[in-house]
C-alpha cells in the first residue's frame, strides 16, 4: 500500500512531465501550437532576396515568418504570405521594409509602425511595402556602377587627383585645426539651439516675402551685373584701395579704442532718436520711394556745366510765440498755445485754421495774448542770385 508521500511524488512527477511535454511541443512546432496565426500579405515588384521561412520582425523582435513567396497572378510582381504569431498586435497602417539581419546577408521583413494606437492588423490585411523599403538588386547596382565608371575621364580624374594632392600637400596641421574648430562650432551651436530655432521661425515670413518678389529677380540680377562690370572697370583703383586698407583699419582701430567711452555714450544716446525715427517709418518709406524721381529733377537744373536756378535772398517777418522752458525730464505733452496770436499785417503769412478769414473775426475770439513779430521787413528790391544763362542780371 502506497503512502501519502509516494502519491505526492507521483502526482508531482506527472505534472512536471506534462509541462515538459507541452514546452517541448511548443519549442518544436513554434508559437502557433496553441493558437491560430494572423495571416497577412504584401505585394512587391520582386522578392529582393526574401524566401519562405524568412523572419518577420516588429520593433526588432521576431513576430512571425514568411510562409510563402509566389508570383502575383496578375504577373506584376510577387506576393508574400506572412504569418504572425497568435496575439501579436501590429498597428494597421504600418509599412514594411526589407533589411539584412546579419553579416552573411540573410534578408528579413521589418514592420515599421507609424504609431502604437489601434486598430491592428487582422487576418487578410495587406501590408504596404513602399518602393524605398525595397533594396536595389545587386545586378542593377553593378550595372549602374559600371556605367558610372565607364563615363569617367581617366585623364581628368588623374589631373583632379594631382590638383588635390598639390592643394592639400603639407596642410595636415591646418586641416586638423579646421576639424577641431568645426567640432567646437558644432558644440557652440548646440548650446544656442533655442536662438537658432527663433531665427529660423522668424526667418520664414522673410522667405515668404522674398518668394513674392521673384518677378523682380531678373532686374536685380541685371543691376548686380552692371555693378560688377563697373567694379571690374575700376580694378586698379580697387587694388590700390585694398592695399591701403590695413593701414586705414589700424588707424580706425586706434581711434575707436581711444574713444571707447565716448562711443558707448553715443550709442546709448542714439536709442531715443532711433525710437523717433521708428515712429516715422511711413514717412521715411515715402521719402525713399519718391527720391529716385526727385533726384533727376534736382539734376535738371544743371545746364552747360552751370546750375541754372533762381535764389531770392531775403526774409520777411514772422510771428513768434513765447514758449516757457521745461525740464528735460518732463515727458508730458506740451499744451497748445490757443490764446496766442499776432495782429494780421502784410507779409506776416500766418497759417492755420485760426487765421482763416471769417465773419466778425471769429477765428480770433480766444486770442488774449499777442505774439511778437520778429525779423526784418520784406525787401523792396531783394537780392537775386542767378547765372547769366537764365537771362537774369545778378545784383
Amino acid at each position: 500500500m502506497m503512502t501519502r508521500h509516494v502519491v505526492a511524488q507521483l502526482v508531482l512527477f506527472l505534472v512536471i512531465s506534462i509541462a515538459a511535454m507541452l514546452f517541448g511541443l511548443r519549442y518544436v512546432t513554434g508559437p502557433d501550437t496553441f493558437g491560430r496565426p494572423i495571416h497577412l500579405s504584401a505585394r512587391l515588384d520582386h522578392a529582393a532576396g526574401l524566401a519562405q521561412g524568412a523572419s518577420v520582425n516588429y520593433r526588432g523582435v521576431g513576430v512571425g515568418t514568411i510562409s510563402s513567396v509566389d508570383v502575383d497572378p496578375k504577373g506584376t510582381g510577387v506576393v508574400l504570405e506572412i504569418e504572425l504569431h497568435p496575439g501579436i498586435r501590429v498597428p494597421a497602417g504600418s509599412t514594411a521594409k526589407i533589411t539584412t539581419e546579419n553579416a552573411i546577408g540573410i534578408q528579413a521583413l521589418d514592420l515599421v509602425p507609424d504609431s502604437a494606437d489601434p486598430p491592428y492588423y487582422g487576418d487578410g490585411d495587406v501590408v504596404d511595402v513602399p518602393e524605398e523599403g525595397i533594396p536595389r538588386s545587386l545586378d542593377a547596382t553593378l550595372v549602374e556602377t559600371t556605367d558610372l565608371v565607364n563615363s569617367m575621364d581617366v585623364t581628368a580624374l588623374s589631373s583632379l587627383a594631382d590638383t588635390f594632392g598639390t592643394a592639400f600637400g603639407g596642410t595636415g596641421p591646418d586641416l586638423q585645426n579646421l576639424l577641431d574648430g568645426s567640432a567646437e562650432t558644432a558644440r557652440t551651436l548646440e548650446t544656442r539651439t533655442d536662438a537658432l530655432s527663433t531665427i529660423v521661425n522668424k526667418g520664414m515670413p522673410l522667405l515668404d516675402t522674398a518668394d513674392g518678389l521673384t518677378a523682380a529677380l531678373p532686374e536685380t540680377a541685371s543691376t548686380a551685373r552692371s555693378v560688377l562690370e563697373q567694379l571690374r572697370a575700376h580694378d586698379s583703383a580697387l587694388v590700390a584701395l585694398l592695399g591701403r586698407s590695413p593701414q586705414t583699419l589700424a588707424s580706425l582701430d586706434a581711434l575707436l579704442s581711444g574713444n571707447r567711452d565716448s562711443l558707448g555714450a553715443l550709442m546709448a544716446n542714439l536709442i531715443l532718436p532711433t525710437r523717433i525715427i521708428g515712429d516715422r517709418t511711413p514717412s521715411l518709406d515715402y521719402g525713399l520711394t519718391i527720391m529716385p524721381g526727385a533726384l533727376p529733377k534736382i539734376a535738371s537744373i544743371e545746364k552747360g556745366g552751370l546750375a541754372d536756378l533762381l535764389l531770392v535772398g531775403t526774409q520777411g517777418p514772422m510771428c513768434v510765440y513765447d514758449a516757457p522752458r521745461r525740464l528735460v525730464t518732463d515727458a508730458e505733452p506740451s499744451r497748445p498755445a490757443l490764446d496766442w496770436t499776432c495782429q494780421s499785417q502784410q507779409y506776416l503769412e500766418q497759417r492755420g485754421a485760426v487765421n482763416v478769414p471769417r465773419p466778425d473775426n471769429l477765428g480770433q475770439e480766444n486770442a488774449t495774448r499777442n505774439g511778437g513779430v520778429y525779423g526784418p521787413p520784406v525787401a523792396d528790391d531783394p537780392l537775386v542770385i542767378a547765372p547769366p544763362l537764365t537771362g537774369h542780371t545778378p545784383r
